[in-house]
């Protein structure tokens, strides 16, 4: 558990009205009160209700301090960051950057006193990265010291430096060592609408008072340009509690969230979602005896480990010969991982994600057998309120679109001989009509979670529509939707059988009714529709 401030923020009023007035904009009031979860300190509420598929807040870095930025000290930051990297133990890079950029910031009078009294008076993770350390390791110095030493030996002005003129703030190794574990506790990763990809980490005043749930009603992403935008993903009630998915995904297994948690936030969730699900492993190792869970779990890291260590493999060697033991290592980890004897089920994690992740590298090596894979490992995957699903979908239908396209030098080697028997393998008509209904999919439910206004839902409605190649049309899914259907069906129904996936997995047509806002939708887009600003609020999508 982090060290909770000695005086509850929201028992603080200057520091609750400071992070609020840190928004930059929100549609409805905010406030800071004792949280709703227990032992969790302080928690940011809504005093209004608010609407599933709708923004929350938004804030961005203030311009003019990233323009000051480059002045003063951007250029000469990267070289401190390429002696940085090399000194610090894997795993600390994010928060040891942060850190860094930072106290650079704070030294060149970037930062504000009053943001960085507020940002010692979070919560922090200390305790466990020093004291606790120390209790586990009879010799050396903790890492968060060790990070805290080196940035200031690193950041320190040599002699004759114009910037130690502009310094008149130094911290201590120790005010630094404080700081890192402030950090570690409140750090934000940054990634954009159209990626799961980790790309960078912030500090967000109102974030780090936003509490863990593994059924979040909101999420955070980033719009190109740092803009932060927090989406609410169920209907929220006035006078609840805004809540956040920590480092584990909220779709991950409860064996693989608590891990991660553990490992990272230094807490064990206790939330109703992972007492349901760990009743069903209880169930399970009731019958199959009381090893089930850990090896479970074990089973859950090989796999998981395997993924990891082929993508790295696979990122500086793109050959087949990676796929292929890849393929081979995971087939065995299916048949034989799984503490039943059973074949590990396909919707158990994190099995998807190793699916989706092979998919792409033969995707890579221009094979159409990875479409099998991804639409298995995409399929599975849990899409209600889930903000990874739109990226996911999005890579299934370009990789159904490329095959589709594609010329005859596409390579089908690897395709089952059973599938071929059995005619399951579409044609490029085929997965055109597949690409399609998929795509309308990722359009509606990438709206829900990013918001039409988002530049990467905006791309995949402009691509959806140039795709069907009449300006705002839907072409034939909407003048003749009963013979589209038929086809999208039959197709559907061939590349589930292919990719061993259950009916019940596959992605309904949109409704007269959807296909009708989804050319609104795109009006809007293209700025055609003469009642833009007449038009009803978001609605939720049916997802």
């Amino acid at each position: 558990m982090a060290d909770l401030p000695k005086v509850p923020i929201w028992q603080q009023p200057d520091v609750c009205k400071y992070i609020i007035e840190s928004i930059d904009s929100s549609t409805v009031p905010l406030q800071i009160k004792k949280s709703s979860i227990s032992g969790a300190g302080s928690g940011l509420f809504t005093t209004a209700a608010i609407k599933a598929g709708t923004d929350v807040f938004w804030s961005i870095p203030r311009l003019d301090c990233q323009s000051k930025a480059w002045k003063a000290y951007h250029k000469h930051e990267c070289s401190i960051f390429k002696r940085l990297l090399p000194r610090i133990s894997p795993g600390h890079g994010l928060p040891a950057l942060t850190l860094c950029r930072l106290t650079i910031m704070c030294e060149n009078k970037l930062v504000s006193e009053a943001f960085m009294a507020v940002l010692f008076k979070l919560s922090s993770h200390f305790t466990k990265l020093n004291e606790g350390w120390y209790e586990d390791n009879d010799e050396g110095v903790s890492p968060a010291f060790e990070i805290a030493n080196v940035i200031r030996e690193l950041t320190n002005p040599k002699d004759g430096d114009a910037s130690s003129s502009r310094s008149e703030i130094r911290m201590s190794v120790e005010q630094l060592n404080a700081l890192y574990c402030v950090i570690s506790c409140n750090g934000l990763v940054m990634n954009h609408a159209d990626t799961e990809r980790v790309y960078g980490s912030a500090i967000d005043l109102a974030v780090s008072v936003l509490n863990h749930s593994c059924e979040p009603n909101v999420h955070i992403y980033f719009e190109p340009g740092r803009k932060l935008r927090c989406r609410a993903l169920k209907n929220i009630g006035a006078n609840s509690e805004l809540t956040i998915h920590y480092y584990a995904k909220p779709v991950a297994d409860v064996l693989l969230r608590q891990q991660v948690l553990t490992d990272n936030m230094y807490f064990d969730c206790k939330c109703m979602k992972c007492w349901n699900e760990m009743d069903k492993h209880k169930a399970q190792a009731a019958i199959l005896g009381p090893k089930f869970i850990d090896e479970c779990r074990s089973g859950q890291e090989r796999i998981l480990r395997l993924t990891y260590d082929s993508e790295r493999v696979f990122a500086s060697k793109r050959v087949l010969k990676t796929c292929l033991a890849f393929q081979e290592r995971l087939g065995d980890l299916v048949t034989t991982g799984y503490p039943s004897g059973e074949r590990w089920p396909n919707t158990l994690a994190p099995l998807s994600l190793a699916y989706r992740s092979l998919g792409c590298m033969y995707r890579d090596l221009n094979y159409a057998v990875g479409l099998e894979l991804v639409l298995r490992g995409t399929l599975h995957e849990q899409r209600e309120r889930n903000p990874d699903w739109p990226s996911q979908l999005h890579s299934l239908v370009r990789y159904i679109y490329h095959i589709a396209q594609a010329d005859d030098e596409i390579k089908w080697v690897g395709v089952s001989d059973r599938a071929l028997a059995k005619g399951l393998i579409p044609g490029r008509g085929d997965l055109r009509d597949l690409g399609r209904g998929y795509h309308m999919m990722l359009c509606r439910t990438a709206k829900f979670i990013f918001g039409l206004d988002c530049a990467f839902v905006r791309a995949v409605y402009r691509w959806l529509f140039n795709f069907m190649g009449a300006h705002g049309e839907l072409g034939e899914p909407e003048t003749n939707p009963r013979a589209f259907a038929e086809r999208y069906n039959k197709t559907q129904q061939c590349v589930l059988e292919w990719a061993q996936t259950d009916d019940e997995y596959g992605i309904k047509l949109p409704s007269a009714k959807e296909m009708r806002q989804l050319k609104a939708d795109y009006a809007i887009i293209c700025g055609t529709d003469k009642e833009v600003s007449e038009r009803e609020p978001e609605t939720r999508a049916s997802i």
